[in-house]
């Protein structure tokens, strides 16, 4: 699962733009069911599926802090362009979120640290913010 962690130009979050030239789209989650995206939207999480690993460096404009809309149920999110505690994430309004952040490696694990270029799936109890911040 990935995210776009940087702010970049308008009109320059394509998926091939984001990723390494990748030509392909990818899923996002609308609430009830997978979207097919083109688009690398900050704070938004994603299901790139390679037949191999790759490592892009994505260039823009760093983000130290995001709001990102949920919906009630489950949400796949994106991150910012540092690393954030898990403990540290807070929600408006306070204490939707229902469950831990859990990231894909051969499966669903917790994660504790939530880290730039991830995307993680998150469970809330209704719709609000999720506020990831690096600013201390």
């Amino acid at each position: 699962m990935v995210s776009n962690p940087v702010q970049r130009a308008p009109g320059a979050d394509s998926i091939w733009q984001v990723f390494c030239g990748i030509r392909t789209c990818i899923l996002g989650w609308g609430g009830s069911g997978y979207t097919v995206d083109c688009t690398a939207r900050n704070g938004m999480g994603f299901w790139l599926k390679r037949p191999d690993s790759i490592v892009c460096c994505i260039e823009g404009e760093i983000i130290t802090q995001d709001s990102i809309p949920v919906l009630g149920g489950w949400n796949l999110i994106g991150t910012i362009s540092q690393p954030v505690p898990a403990s540290s994430v807070y929600s408006i309004p306070p204490n939707i979120v229902a469950s831990r952040f859990f990231k894909f490696s051969s499966g669903y694990v917790h994660a504790d640290t939530l880290c730039p270029g991830a995307g993680y799936w998150v469970k809330t109890t209704q719709a609000g913010l999720i506020v990831l911040s690096s600013v201390f």
